[in-house]
């Protein structure tokens, strides 16, 4: 009910005790509307309170749906996201041909080795990534091989510093970027990874996984073409990973504002 509405019924009742008081003369007319009117302004605060009540459940209930709303989306969007690959291997195979940073075969025997341990998420795999990283004197694909290995025991401050500097190292590589960008997630750095993703820098990400434009040339067709397959599937999922990290900010605002209206209330 109305409060003004609350405020003309006391009102009328106090105009009918006052006419029973002086102009009917009767006590018992006058007690009643007396007593009629202060049962009104007691029910009032309550039912104004109860109006109040109910106003803040369904409050409650509509910020509630609203995250779950935001909470579905940023799943459907990281439903497609793969984990960042491994690197694709005719072109590591080229690339190391091409460096003459050692012997190749042995080379990619060792890479070979590296990659079935991250795989088996291996204790030891970090180490064995650093030796690899080491005889490719700091080479862009064994500090991302590095971050891999971090990434699968579960190391996120390494496997971020390593994808990092991967990306300083050969800024157009997907890989590194994706797996920096699932670490940003993991750690819930929504704000760094909405500002520091490739795309809004622009960065230009290429199709030559850790190799380059001649590299990319050695390939034979098939091989080109799964690699293309790779850096598309990769690059949706950065920006997958972008969606969701925004998706995650609206959550945190929205959340940030209903704390502060129940601060105030």
């Amino acid at each position: 009910m109305k409060l003004w509405l609350f405020a003309l019924f006391q009102s009328i009742i106090a105009a009918a005790g006052l006419a029973a008081w002086f102009y009917a003369d009767s006590v018992l007319l006058a007690g009643l509307a007396a007593g009629s009117a202060a049962a009104v302004g007691i029910a009032q605060p309550l039912l104004a309170a109860r109006r109040q009540q109910k106003l803040s459940h369904w409050q409650e209930q509509q910020h509630q749906h609203a995250l779950q709303v935001l909470d579905d989306q940023a799943d459907e969007t990281l439903q497609d996201v793969i984990p960042p690959p491994f690197p694709h291997r005719p072109t590591v195979a080229a690339f190391l041909e091409m460096a003459g940073l050692g012997n190749p075969q042995a080379q990619l025997q060792q890479y070979d080795d590296l990659v079935e341990a991250i795989r088996e998420a291996d204790p030891d795999c970090p180490s064995a990534a650093a030796a690899f990283c080491a005889e490719l004197t700091g080479n862009v694909l064994g500090v991302a091989l590095e971050g891999l290995a971090a990434l699968a025991v579960g190391d996120l401050p390494a496997a971020r510093r390593l994808f990092e500097e991967a990306t300083v190292l050969n800024s157009g590589w997907a890989m590194p970027w994706l797996g920096w960008a699932a670490v940003c997630y993991a750690q819930k750095d929504f704000s760094t990874l909405a500002a520091e993703h490739p795309h809004i820098n622009g960065v230009e990400l290429l199709c030559y996984d850790c190799g380059d434009e001649e590299t990319f040339a050695r390939l034979t067709e098939s091989e080109r073409d799964s690699l293309v397959e790779l850096y598309q599937q990769t690059v949706t999922s950065i920006g997958n990973y972008y969606a969701a990290a925004e998706l995650a900010r609206s959550r945190n605002n929205c959340e940030q504002m209903q704390d502060a209206a129940r601060h105030a209330a």
